[in-house]
């Protein structure tokens, strides 16, 4: 009687332990999904140090074109009108001014272009300016994707301590159950019942540590990708 008392007490313990590690699984089921190559391509549209790189290949690409724009001559023209309505008027005796009615106009076009030293060897500048802009933007896309790969990798290492640290809980619960009807069969004593329980007391608190590791870093993720971290992500990508 003694040993199925024993027995049963043991399973309930391990059933309510794989209970809880359950629900805490499902918890973090249902949310979105991302996968390693879609937190990639996050980064690479989002990634803030990154887009400051391609910000400035672009003005690169603008200081070439205006490099050229300055060997263009520069065109002036002007144009002007005028009108006088025709009559005249006796002064003297003498009629001065026009029967009829006058329209004038004039205008003018110049082309003028000035050359340096400086202004030939300008877009040659420019343009090795923006290869190495051009360089930097593919160091920076590199850049972008090692250390998301790597961080993807850190929240997924984070999550399998957290499940290790589940299952010894687990471990720990059963054997406290255990060691607890032991006791009472008088097959051990108080003392190991008090470290069973400082061993599951232990086993939470890793429990705890380890799951804010895994929100810690998954935090660390979404910063490098440059966006907001939703509710229940999961990451999905295996290795």
């Amino acid at each position: 009687i003694r040993d199925r008392n024993h027995m049963r007490h043991v399973l309930s313990a391990i059933l309510l332990a794989a209970t809880s590690t359950v629900t805490f699984a499902q918890g973090q089921a249902g949310g979105p999904i991302l996968t390693l190559e879609q937190a990639v391509q996050l980064a690479a549209r989002n990634n803030p140090g990154h887009l400051q790189v391609v910000s400035a290949r672009s003005r690169q690409g603008n200081a070439v074109r205006s490099a050229y724009g300055s060997w263009l001559p520069r065109v002036n023209s002007s144009f002007g009108a005028s009108f006088r309505e025709g009559g005249s008027e006796l002064f003297g005796g003498i009629a001065f001014g026009a029967a009829s009615d006058q329209l004038s106009s004039s205008y003018s076009l110049s082309v003028s272009a000035s050359y340096s030293g400086a202004s030939l060897l300008q877009p040659r500048v420019a343009k090795a300016n923006l290869t190495a802009a051009e360089a930097e933007v593919y160091r920076s896309e590199a850049s972008t994707r090692a250390g998301v790969v790597t961080q993807y990798l850190s929240v997924l290492q984070a999550q399998a301590r957290a499940a290790l640290q589940d299952t010894l809980l687990t471990n720990a619960q059963a054997q406290l159950e255990l060691n607890r009807a032991r006791e009472q069969v008088g097959a051990t004593t108080s003392l190991e019942v008090r470290r069973s329980e400082v061993a599951v007391g232990q086993a939470r608190v890793n429990v705890l540590r380890e799951r804010n590791n895994v929100e810690i870093e998954t935090l660390r993720l979404f910063q490098q990708m440059g966006v907001d971290k939703p509710e229940g992500v999961r990451l999905t990508s295996s290795f």
